[in-house]
Order: C-alpha cells, then sequence, then structure tokens
C-alpha cells in the first residue's frame, strides 16, 4: 500500500502534465486522485538520455513522482504489471492524457498531528496487522450445535403449543437436531470456501 511512486509517463494529453496539478489515476480497478511532483524529467530519444524539465508534453516520454490522495495497492511494474502499470485521466475532460509504469515506491512521507498545544509533531503512518481467519471443522460443528439447541427449544415450544402432547413436541424436536446440525454443517462448510465478504 503505497501514497507515492516513482513512474514513467507516456503523456498523450494536450497540455502537458504539470507538478502540483491533479489527476485521476486509474490502477487496475481503484481510481484515485493523483499529483505530479515538481521533479520532472524528460527522456531524449536523440541523445538517450534523461534531463530535467518544467513539464512532460504531448507525446513525450519522462519520469516524475505520483502522490495519490490515498493508500493504492500497487507493484512495481516488473513484478507485475497489472498492479504495476497505470493510466492518468483529466478529472474535468475525463480524457487519458497518460499512461505509465511504476518504476519506484518511495518511502512514505512523515504526517503531522496537533497537540492541544498547537505544535505540530511528525509521525510515521500506523502499520496495521492483518489477520486471517480460518474455520475450522470444530467450529463449524460447535456453532451447528449451538444455533440447533437454540432453533429446537423453539420447535419443541411451537410443536407442544400445536398438539398439546409433550412427547410428540420432543420427538418432532429432536428429529429436527440431527437433520438441522447436518444441514447446518454443510452449508458452513460451503460458505467458509466463499472467499467474499472475508477482510
Amino acid at each position: 500500500m503505497a501514497e507515492r511512486i516513482g513512474a514513467r509517463i507516456f503523456w498523450m494529453g494536450e497540455h502537458p502534465l504539470q507538478p502540483g496539478r491533479k489527476y485521476l489515476a486509474k490502477v487496475a480497478a481503484r481510481t484515485v486522485s493523483a499529483t505530479a511532483g515538481t521533479e520532472l524529467a524528460v527522456t531524449d530519444l536523440d541523445q538517450r538520455r534523461t534531463v530535467s524539465a518544467p513539464s512532460i508534453a504531448q507525446n513525450e516520454i519522462g519520469t516524475c513522482t505520483l502522490e495519490f490522495d490515498r493508500p493504492v495497492a500497487v507493484d512495481r511494474y516488473g513484478e507485475c504489471k497489472d498492479t504495476g502499470s497505470f493510466i492518468l485521466i483529466d478529472p474535468d475532460t475525463f480524457d487519458t492524457v497518460g499512461m505509465g509504469c511504476i518504476e519506484q515506491i518511495c518511502e512514505q512521507p512523515a504526517r503531522r498531528r496537533w497537540t492541544l498545544r498547537g505544535k505540530a509533531k511528525s509521525t510515521k503512518p500506523s502499520e496495521k496487522k492483518i489477520t486471517r481467519w480460518t474455520e475450522t471443522h470444530a467450529r463449524s460443528l460447535a456453532k451447528a450445535i449451538s444455533w440447533r439447541a437454540t432453533g429446537s427449544l423453539d420447535t419443541f415450544v411451537v410443536a407442544f403449543v400445536i398438539t398439546r402432547n409433550p412427547k410428540i413436541a420432543i420427538s418432532v424436536a429432536a428429529t429436527e437436531v440431527i437433520t438441522k446440525i447436518l444441514i447446518y454443517y454443510f452449508h458452513e462448510r460451503a460458505w467458509a470456501l466463499v472467499p467474499w465478504g472475508k477482510r
């Protein structure tokens, strides 16, 4: 997850790429706001060298730093083309004005937070630990039993109210316990294989 990248850009827009101007960057399926840094360079194809430039004009290839308004999952282009490439879109016309590949993932800048005394302190972005849960067979079975115990009690009460016979109510509830536990267990195992909704 990065907010700043170093990229090689092929510029197609009528207006040149300007430092400080905001664009829309589409990386894989994510679209975020992106701002070009002040250090721009253009590749001189005749001399085969890169020189500093105030902007990157139409049909020019250059390098720049892009800063996103939020963290984006990216990779270097050499490691993964899908998350290592992007397009830039003009936010006013929604025209594609540039495309590029990520060459470097820059160190994230320290963020500032204000104290009660009004002084700013630099803090590094906090690292979030991602916990992945795995649903075991024993857990699925325990959940099935606890759920059916509650449901079977309800079934017994309903059957007793209808029949006024406790033996019939108990037999209906007992039969339901066995069948519903098996159904719920296989239902849980099927959902454990589905990645949708997991974090």
